[in-house]
C-alpha cells in the first residue's frame, strides 16, 4: 500500500508544474523541508542550472530515453505529455517503490 501511495504522490509533483511555475506568486503554505533519500534530495529551483524536458507519447517512451546528473547537481525536471493517454513520471529507486 505504502507503494501505491508513493507512486501517487510522485505522480501529483510531476504533474503540478503550473502549481509550482508560479514563483513570484505569495502563498500561505509552509516550506517543506527536503528530505534525503537514496535516488537524491530536493534542492532549491533557483539552484538548477538547466531544465531536463521529459516528452511522453503514446507509444509509452520517455524523451530523452536516459539522462545523466553530476553528482550534486540541482536540475529542473520538466514533464511534457505529447499523447492523449495520461501518463507519469515516478522516481525513486526499486526498494523503494517496492515498500
Amino acid at each position: 500500500m505504502k507503494s501505491i501511495k508513493f507512486i501517487a504522490a510522485c505522480a501529483l509533483l510531476a504533474g503540478a508544474t503550473a502549481s509550482f511555475g508560479h514563483e513570484n506568486m505569495h502563498n500561505n503554505h509552509p516550506a517543506v523541508a527536503p528530505q534525503q533519500q537514496e535516488w537524491g534530495i530536493a534542492g532549491e529551483a533557483k539552484g538548477a542550472k538547466r531544465t531536463i524536458t521529459l516528452r511522453m507519447t503514446d507509444d509509452m517512451r520517455f524523451t530523452p530515453s536516459h539522462f545523466t546528473v553530476k553528482q550534486g547537481e540541482t536540475v529542473r525536471l520538466r514533464v511534457e505529455n505529447k499523447g492523449q493517454v495520461m501518463h507519469e513520471v515516478v522516481l525513486g529507486t526499486q526498494g523503494t517503490l517496492d515498500q
